[in-house]
């Protein structure tokens, strides 16, 4: 059946303006525009959009986009799909006027309005009757291609001519005509067998491109609509099939299958992010450390996919508390990537630069505040061409919230209004982004003690609609969080323990008890029910915990440092003074060596042990560490805080009182 040919695109292309609904497309830049906002669109979609609005309500079959945006070389459903799938993205909510016709191809449904230059649309032609379905013929099949060798190229066409004499022996110049045609016959062999090879390298390029697209669908399926509505807690007599068990029945199919390495380390990514994400965490490890080394012995060390695990694993161990493991895992992404593909290709470069994004953030997990700025700075420094907006703002919101507690507070305010302004543009933005960077934006207000807009800013954050196991839902926890520390800080302490009780119910849930979001929670917690006057629990609840975050984490991390200051005031409060001094003053020799001088965390340290020394009499030794605080807070950004104000004033008047948190 004949097919429809399409004429040339780069014949047809002129300097034109489309104008679909609240976009505009300039034919001659090319550029998208929604609004004056520039919608950052890779040319293949931009070619796909720009074929299918000038034959809007028409079927463009698959043969006719092969022919258009591929030359007509032999890429599979898979890759055209892919193209479509980042169109639709660039549309955002308009992303179904970008329809598929099974079978077929594609239908732009959309509002279009052509340029009114005058010129003439170019018609889809064909000789198939109006109303009969167009199919593409497929191809015909050989011996050898059914076998999966490579066809030869096709030979030029040349007239024939007139055969030479044959060449004999005699005279002078046979040895050299001899060595003439020796030198040609190896000439066209080198030649043929480097068109071989392109050719296979050719064909092995098309069925990993083919192969990694099917992987990518599979991920974007369970992460933006199997994870997100399932129900993690369905019991099994619920009729409705729990999350786990899916997972289970996943992983079992990809072992047992026998898929291409690349295709199975993007699926092994995948389940292991499912199982992280119910805080599986033993199911997630075991999968992961089996993909990976499956994936180092077929794929290579350096391969892309390789290192998509190994950051994968350390994201999991991240979780779990495994902090060594998982920077030695993200360090060597970070060695390996510049030789996946020569770094060269997109995959490569955008890999490489989430792994250096992965390992400052893992710093700022580790307390290492200083490195994890330069590692982020760098990685702002660096980004590849075509990083997406939303990837970068991201990364602004991560080096902010490290800012924030290197007390450079007006550097990190203005990285989080580039964050908020960049994503808030971006057509189809997450909804957990926006929140995250909000929530840095609490962070940094805490810090300088605007409580009652953390509070307020808190509650917003929280009010935004949410999944059992989305992003959202997690970021909402951390919004929790933040509106119960202003309330402790606002004086509503039974209000801001009744919030925390409910929480730290969900981080177990949800985290496990080993999790820095939920000792995070336990510290806080644990001030609340110490301020409420139940010093007991507070105790039963932080020491376990104080020991889990020394494990975790190390004994300078300043959460660490945190859990044993309020860990020793709760003991003070139940009596046992002695082992309250002695955990105090561990607490201040090692935030005195790990933390900046400034640091909020070091001078609570100080008014705690302020207020041991009155308890035991030691007017003089509370009023000095009281003056140390104080001095403390003088050198940072922090000084005109409520914190410092609340410890000017203890320092002047000598009321210390061990149940007054900062």
């Amino acid at each position: 059946m004949p097919k429809r040919q399409l004429p040339p695109a780069d014949a047809r292309i002129t300097p034109r303006l489309w104008r679909l609904g609240e976009f505009e497309l300039d034919e001659s830049r090319p550029a998208l525009r929604r609004g004056e906002v520039r919608v950052a669109l890779e040319p293949k979609p931009f070619k796909l959009l720009l074929v299918l609005i000038r034959h809007a309500g028409q079927v463009v079959t698959h043969q006719q986009l092969l022919d258009q945006l591929w030359e007509g070389r032999a890429v599979s459903d898979a890759v055209i799909s892919r193209c479509a799938s980042k169109l639709r993205s660039a549309l955002g909510q308009q992303q179904d006027w970008v329809r598929t016709v099974h079978g077929q191809g594609y239908r732009y449904d959309g509002p279009v309005t052509p340029p009114d230059d005058g010129s003439p649309l170019p018609p889809l032609r064909s000789t198939a009757a109006p109303d009969a379905p167009v199919t593409p013929e497929p191809p015909a099949v050989t011996a050898a291609s059914d076998a999966g060798v490579p066809e030869p190229l096709p030979q030029p066409q040349t007239p024939p001519r007139s055969q030479p004499a044959p060449l004999t022996a005699s005279g002078p110049v046979a040895p050299r005509r001899r060595k003439a045609w020796a030198l040609s016959t190896a000439l066209v062999l080198a030649l043929c067998v480097a068109l071989g090879l392109l050719l296979k390298a050719h064909r092995v390029q098309n069925q990993a491109e083919t192969a990694l697209a099917e992987a990518e669908t599979i991920n974007r399926f369970m992460d933006n609509a199997l994870l997100p509505g399932a129900n993690p807690l369905a019991s099994d007599d619920s009729g409705e099939p729990a999350m786990a068990t899916l997972l289970d029945a996943a992983a079992e199919k990809l072992r047992h299958a026998a898929y291409p390495p690349a295709v199975a380390a993007r699926l092994t990514a995948s389940l292991g992010g499912g199982y992280d994400r119910l805080a599986l965490f033993q199911p997630a490890t075991a999968l992961l450390d089996s993909g990976l080394k499956a994936a180092e012995a077929t794929l290579g060390s350096t391969a892309v996919e390789t290192n998509l695990l190994r950051m994968r694993l350390a994201a999991t161990l991240t979780r779990q508390g495994s902090l060594d493991r998982a920077l030695l895992l993200y360090q060597r992404a970070v060695r390996e990537l510049p030789s996946a593909s020569g770094g060269q290709t997109t995959t490569a470069r955008e890999s490489l630069f989430a792994a250096r994004v992965e390992l400052g953030r893992l710093q700022w997990l580790r307390g290492q505040f200083a490195d994890c700025a330069t590692q982020l700075d760098a990685s702002l420094a660096a980004v590849p061409p075509g990083m997406d907006a939303l990837r970068i703002a991201d990364t602004q919101w991560s080096l902010a919230r490290c800012l924030t507690s290197l007390q450079q507070y007006e550097r990190a305010g203005t990285l989080l209004d580039e964050a908020r302004a960049a994503a808030s543009d971006w057509p189809g933005t997450p909804p957990a982004l926006l929140s995250r960077i909000d929530l840095g934006r609490c962070d940094l207000w805490g810090a300088t003690g605007r409580w009652a807009e953390v509070r307020q800013l808190a509650i917003a954050i929280g009010q935004q609609p949410r999944g059992s196991l989305s992003a959202q839902y997690l970021v909402s926890l951390d919004a929790q969080d933040q509106q119960a520390l202003a309330l402790l800080r606002l004086g509503q302490v039974s209000s801001a323990r009744t919030l925390l009780e409910g929480l730290y119910r969900q981080r177990l849930d949800q985290r496990g008890d080993g999790d820095r979001a939920s000792l995070l929670t336990v510290e806080r917690l644990g001030e609340a029910l110490l301020r409420d006057g139940a010093a007991a629990q507070a105790m039963a609840l932080l020491a376990p915990a104080y020991t889990r975050s020394r494990q975790a984490l190390g004994g300078a991390h300043p959460l660490t440092l945190g859990l044993g200051n309020t860990l020793a005031e709760a003991l003070a409060a139940g009596g046992d003074l002695p082992a309250a001094t002695t955990l105090s003053d561990t607490v201040i020799d090692t935030a005195s060596t790990a933390l900046p001088s400034g640091h909020p965390a070091l001078a609570r340290a100080l008014m705690t042990q302020g207020v041991l020394r009155l308890l035991v009499g030691d007017t003089e030794a509370a009023r000095s560490a009281a003056d140390a605080a104080d001095k403390a807070l003088q050198q940072s950004q922090a000084a005109t805080s409520p914190l410092r104000a609340a410890t000017r004033a203890a320092v002047e008047s000598g009321d210390f009182s061990l149940r007054w948190r900062l």
